[in-house]
């Protein structure tokens, strides 16, 4: 009784109203020289905005958060592609890395979505303790450190050491949005946010522009919306693993 009392607790601080406290700490996230989408609101524009247009913007996006549904005009991105410096060959699409420009407001909202799941996640834990992708205060110093000392303990004891490493390319293209949901469910995601992030991650539109041209719009339904922030959180998920090692 008390496990099901303290889950319902956590759904329920993912699934109420967003607060103004919530939207500041996120508005104080947005990059300041980020180029803007579709929409053509420059990140400038929501850090410069009054106390009103704060508060008017707060009860658009519970609007948009009661109504389950990601606004279509949130799903648009313009993929712009980067020659990658080196000896590259330009003639070669993958010697180019994708950058997409999404609707500003979409970016703010997903800071906010983000914040409840990584404090759920946290609450719930469901990622190991040894995860340190896209996780706050951690990164691949953490990883060298443990490693180290780990070799360093094998070496003293005369133990043999093996190890692997997995290359996952292509992270983004090739998660499979369903079995994402499923982990999100395991780690006590549902009501409203699941509803929510399906929608989210239902389809995309995109058209890549590259030398003054833009191409025609095409729809994705598989893998992670590329410029989305909440794209990295999910690829932790569902490539590394809920809570496992």
């Amino acid at each position: 009784m008390a496990a099901q009392l303290n889950s319902a607790v956590l759904q329920a601080r993912l699934d109420y109203l967003f607060k103004e406290e919530e939207l500041s700490q996120a508005i104080k996230k947005l990059k300041r020289h980020a180029a803007p989408g579709p929409d053509q609101i420059p990140n400038v524009l929501l850090r410069k905005q009054g106390d009103t247009a704060r508060q008017a913007l707060l009860v658009v996006l519970n609007r948009v958060w009661v109504s389950g549904e990601w606004p279509s005009e949130w799903r648009k991105g313009t993929i712009m592609p980067l020659f990658k410096n080196g000896a590259g060959n330009r003639s070669d699409v993958n010697d180019y890395r994708p950058i997409t420009l999404a609707s500003s407001v979409s970016k703010l909202f997903e800071l906010m979505l983000l914040a409840r799941l990584t404090s759920h996640s946290d609450q719930f834990r469901c990622l190991a303790e040894e995860q340190c992708g896209f996780r706050s205060g951690r990164g691949t110093m953490d990883q060298i450190f443990t490693l180290h000392e780990i070799l360093a303990s094998r070496r003293e004891r005369r133990s043999h050491t093996f190890m692997a490493f997995l290359d996952a390319r292509h992270a983004y293209d090739r998660v499979w949005r369903d079995g994402l949901l499923y982990r999100l469910v395991q780690c006590g995601v549902n009501g409203r946010m699941l509803r929510f992030l399906n929608s989210m991650l239902s389809a995309t539109n995109r058209h890549v522009a590259a030398h003054g041209t833009r191409s025609a719009e095409f729809t994705t339904t598989v893998g992670l919306p590329q410029g989305a922030v909440l794209s990295p959180f999910s690829t932790q998920s569902s490539s590394m693993g809920w809570g496992t090692t």
